[in-house]
C-alpha cells in the first residue's frame, strides 16, 4: 500500500531483528509484565503475528462454496487506494502525499 501511495517500504529504511532478537524480547516483556502485574504490548504472540508471512487465496471458497467476488480484486485494490488517500490520509498522515 505504501509504495503506491508513492511512499517507500519501512523494509528498505532499516530491517528488524526477526526471530533471533524479537522473540526472545518478547518473553522477556512477558516475564516482566507478569513481575509488574501487568500486560505488555510485546509478547511472543504479537512478535509471531508481526513475523509470519501471510497469502490468503479465495480458490478454495470459489471451489467449495462457489463465492464469486462482488468487486474483481484489481477494482478492490483502486478503490482501497482512492478511499485511503481520500479518507485515512488526511486525517492522520495529512504530510506524507506529495
Amino acid at each position: 500500500m505504501v509504495e503506491v501511495l508513492g511512499q517507500g517500504s519501512l523494509f528498505s529504511k532499516f530491517k528488524l531483528p526477526g526471530w533471533s532478537f524479537m522473540y526472545p524480547l518478547g518473553r522477556v516483556c512477558e516475564v516482566v509484565g507478569f513481575l509488574l502485574g501487568k500486560k505488555l504490548k510485546l509478547t511472543t504472540f504479537s512478535v509471531r503475528m508481526l513475523l509470519i508471512n501471510r497469502y490468503f487465496n479465495g480458490e478454495a471458497a470459489k471451489n467449495d462454496l462457489g463465492y464469486e467476488p462482488v468487486v474483481k480484486p484489481e477494482e478492490a485494490w483502486r478503490r482501497t487506494v482512492q478511499w485511503f488517500k481520500e479518507e485515512w490520509v488526511p486525517k492522520f498522515a495529512p504530510d506524507t502525499l506529495r
